[in-house]
C-alpha cells in the first residue's frame, strides 16, 4: 500500500483475494487498507467506463463492500479535507464479482457406487476462478455422500431417495468475508429395474415397455439379443425420447432384452409364445371353402402366408381360406413365427 505521500508500502494483489463472488460482504478496509488512516468513504466505480457502480457494489464507511451484481469494479478510498473528499494517492483496488455459482444436478443417479463431482454440477464455477468450497455436505450419506474433493457417491436408498447437496463458500472471517454463500440444490438417486423379469409375448405382438425409475433424462440404450426374433427401438413423443422402448415379436423362443444406463446393464428374459393351428384336420366339399387360421398369435390373419402342398387338390388365399379343387387329401401349411403350422385337409 501507500501512505498519503505516495510511498509504496506493499501490494494489494499480493496480500488479498481479488475475486468474490456475487452476494458476498467483504471487509475492504482489513484487506487492502489496514494501514491507511482517517478514511472517510470509498468510490466505488464501473472499471470498463469509470462510471458510478453502485448497482454492482457498495462500500459503506467502515469498509464493507457489499457486491450486487458480477463485473469488474475499482475501489477507491477517500479523505476528507474541509468539506471536500479526495482519493488517496496511488490507492485503489480492482476486484471482480463473478456470479454467484448455481447448482443443479441434470439427472439423477442411478446406481449405487456411481460418482459425479459437484464441480460439474455447477453453473458459474468458482472453481474456475481458483475458489473450492469449504464444506460440503449430503442431507442423508446412505443415499449420496459427498467428500472434501466434491466427489458424490451414491447409495442405494429406501423409500426415500432424495438428498440436499449444500456447498459453503468462505467461512465468516476468512478473506475478511462477513457471510457466507451457500449453494444447495436436490440430487435424487433412482436404481433402474424391469418390472417383470420375463416377459411373455405372441408372435407378432407389439408393446410398449417401461422400466420402474427410468425416464427420458435416464433413458436406456435398447439391445435384442436376437433381432431376427424381436426387435426393439426407442420411442418417441413429439420427436422427444420417452425412455421407453416398443418391442415385437417375430419368431417364437426364449431371448434377453437389454437396456443399458449409465454403463450399467439390465436385462429381462423375452419368451415369445409357440403359435398353434386352431385345427389339424378340416374336410372341405369339392368347390367349397374353409378357413385355416393360427392362435397363440398377434398376427393379422392376412399376414400370414399360407401354402398347399398340392394346389391340384385344394389352393389357399392369404387369409387362409382354402377351396376345394378335386377330391383327395393335402396339407395346408405356414412357418410363422419360425414354426411350421400344419392343416390336413380333405377335399370330398
Amino acid at each position: 500500500m501507500t501512505d498519503q505521500t505516495g510511498d509504496s508500502l506493499w501490494n494489494h494483489q499480493q496480500y488479498g483475494n481479488t475475486t468474490f463472488v456475487n452476494g458476498q460482504a467483504v471487509n475492504i478496509k482489513n484487506l487492502y487498507f489496514d494501514d491507511l488512516e482517517k478514511i472517510a468513504k470509498y468510490r466505488v466505480i464501473f472499471t470498463e467506463t469509470e462510471a458510478n457502480a453502485s448497482k454492482y457494489a457498495t462500500v459503506s464507511a467502515k469498509g464493507i463492500l457489499t457486491t450486487k451484481k458480477a463485473g469488474k469494479i475499482t475501489i477507491i478510498p477517500q479523505y476528507k479535507s474541509g468539506k471536500k473528499y479526495y482519493d488517496f494517492d496511488d490507492e485503489q483496488v480492482d476486484i471482480e464479482i463473478i456470479p454467484k455459482p448455481t447448482l443443479k444436478f441434470a439427472k439423477p443417479l442411478t446406481y449405487e457406487g456411481q460418482t459425479i463431482n459437484i464441480y460439474d454440477c455447477f453453473a458459474n464455477n468458482w472453481k474456475d476462478y481458483g475458489f473450492t468450497a469449504i464444506n460440503l455436505t449430503s442431507s442423508k450419506d446412505s443415499v449420496a455422500s459427498i467428500d472434501d474433493d466434491g466427489t458424490i457417491t451414491a447409495g442405494y436408498p429406501g423409500k426415500n431417495n432424495t438428498v440436499t447437496i449444500t456447498a459453503y463458500f468462505s467461512n465468516k472471517g476468512e478473506n475478511y468475508a462477513t457471510n457466507t454463500v451457500k449453494i444447495s440444490a436436490k440430487l435424487t438417486v433412482k436404481i433402474p429395474s424391469f418390472k417383470k423379469s420375463v416377459l411373455n409375448l405372441k408372435t407378432g405382438q407389439s408393446i410398449v415397455l417401461a422400466m420402474n425409475n427410468v425416464s427420458a433424462v435416464t433413458n436406456p440404450t435398447w439391445q435384442s439379443s436376437n433381432e431376427d426374433a424381436f426387435t426393439v427401438v426407442p420411442q418417441y413423443s413429439k420427436k422427444k425420447l420417452t425412455g421407453k422402448a416398443i418391442i415385437k415379436a417375430i419368431e417364437y423362443g426364449d431371448y434377453t432384452l437389454t437396456a443399458t444406463i449409465d454403463g450399467q446393464d439390465y436385462t429381462c428374459e423375452i419368451h415369445i409364445i409357440e403359435p398353434s393351428i386352431k385345427k389339424a384336420a378340416i374336410k372341405i366339399k369339392k368347390g367349397k371353402t374353409n378357413t385355416v387360421a393360427l392362435k397363440n398369435t398377434s398376427y393379422a390373419a392376412k399376414s400370414v402366408q399360407w401354402y398347399s402342398e398340392n394346389p391340384a387338390i385344394a389352393t389357399v388365399a392369404s387369409d387362409g381360406k382354402v377351396k376345394g379343387i378335386d377330391k383327395g387329401t393335402t396339407i395346408i401349411y405356414t412357418e410363422t413365427g419360425g414354426i411350421r403350422n400344419e392343416c390336413e385337409v380333405t377335399i370330398y
